[in-house]
């Protein structure tokens, strides 16, 4: 269940759209604190979308089988409301992205979710 205030969204659910490699790589796991639950691409459908309600749905931008343009019409067309997050890197015009996104599933909320590559850290000793 999704609480929906004018500025706030209380998230219970949050549900991943992608392989184990895309969702490992986003770094959800790590840094969400609601239950996380994986779907393949061709398993979003009504019964996962109207049973789970999830309160936010998160997705790789761009990958082999589908980008966020994809998951943005299959939203729409199963009529979520709920918050939308595309995976991505650090963009140089994320809000171009976005919009576009936003264009395909106007009831969402669409906010990128932008990953920083870690910088990886080594001790020498001297």
């Amino acid at each position: 269940m999704t609480t929906h205030f004018t500025h706030f969204t209380c998230v219970e659910t949050a549900v991943f759209i992608g392989s184990q490699d895309a969702l490992s790589d986003s770094g959800l796991e790590r840094n969400l604190r609601i239950p996380l639950y994986r779907l393949e691409y061709r398993d979003l459908g009504p019964d996962r979308v109207s049973l789970n309600v999830p309160g936010v749905i998160y997705s790789p931008l761009f990958c082999a089988e589908f980008d966020a343009i994809d998951i943005g019409m299959k939203l729409h067309d199963l009529g979520y409301t709920g918050l939308y997050r595309p995976v991505c890197p650090s963009l140089p015009n994320p809000k171009m992205v976005a919009d576009e996104i936003r264009r395909t599933c106007p009831a969402t909320e669409v906010r990128l979710w932008e990953v920083k590559p870690e910088i990886p850290v080594r001790l020498v000793a001297v």
